[in-house]
């Protein structure tokens, strides 16, 4: 779930930043340091940045929807091959449950770990591989090819995935266009606190509300671009779906 933290922490962050740049203006205009003068140039560049923004926010926002379906992916994976196994273990009495069971609980820890760990490890990788162990054994066993081709595409889904979302972490959307809105905005928030105000609390007030939804979209769509940030970001992808399966399993092992 949420946390209140998560939720407004980028707001307050923003409102923080917006405060310090009223008080910046309000220093300026005591001193007259105002020598820009509003233009029609000033609305043309305020909707050219909104449209730019607009575009990454819709590519990046595709790109975080596509991160939370391939969370639930991977727990309806994992949780398919879990229910197998238990389904093998009153067929076979020789199967190996409980090795089976921590071959999934590792794919779940080494995945969460993978995707917050600041270096590019890929253990989940080599774990989920290792559940061709288990599926070894069911062959071996006598259990069906079929029912046991099933699971190796199963596997094949968690792997899948779980490369897709290593490459959602690490690829950032277009940074050219990153830099135009930087700059862009750079150069609006920079004008607009040069800019002679009249009337002045009036305009002090829309000014900030601009100054505002710029900086916030910015720093969203930046967070947004690795929906995986973990504990660092604000807009994460709830990976509540893997944590129920990771107790469901540490629960059943005792």
């Amino acid at each position: 779930m949420i946390k209140l933290g998560k939720k407004h922490g980028l707001a307050v962050k923003v409102i923080a930043i917006i405060l310090a740049l009223v008080m910046l203006k309000i220093v300026l205009h005591t001193y007259g340091i105002q020598f820009i003068s509003p233009t029609p140039i000033f609305v043309g560049l305020v909707s050219g940045a909104i449209f730019i923004i607009g575009f990454i926010s819709a590519a990046t926002m595709a790109d975080y929807k596509e991160s939370e379906r391939m969370v639930s992916e991977i727990a309806s994976s994992l949780d398919n091959i879990l229910e197998e196994g238990y389904n093998v273990k009153k067929a076979k009495s020789k199967f190996d449950l409980d090795t089976h069971k921590k071959r999934l609980l590792d794919v779940v820890l080494n995945f969460k770990e993978d995707l917050n760990s600041l270096k590019k490890g890929r253990k989940s990788i080599s774990s989920i591989s290792k559940l061709s162990d288990s599926f070894n054994e069911m062959d071996s066993l006598g259990i069906v090819p079929n029912y046991v081709v099933r699971l190796k595409s199963e596997q094949g889904i968690l792997n899948k995935n779980a490369l897709r979302s290593f490459q959602i972490k690490e690829t950032t959307f277009i940074p050219a266009a990153y830099s135009v809105v930087e700059l862009v905005s750079i150069f609006l928030i920079a004008a607009l606190m040069l800019m002679n105000l009249d009337p002045f609390v009036e305009s002090l007030a829309v000014l900030s509300i601009l100054m505002y939804v710029f900086i916030y979209m910015i720093l969203f769509i930046k967070d947004m671009d690795d929906p995986f940030g973990g504990d660092i970001g604000y807009v994460n992808v709830d990976m509540f779906l893997l944590d129920e399966f990771e107790k469901k399993i540490k629960k059943d092992t005792g």
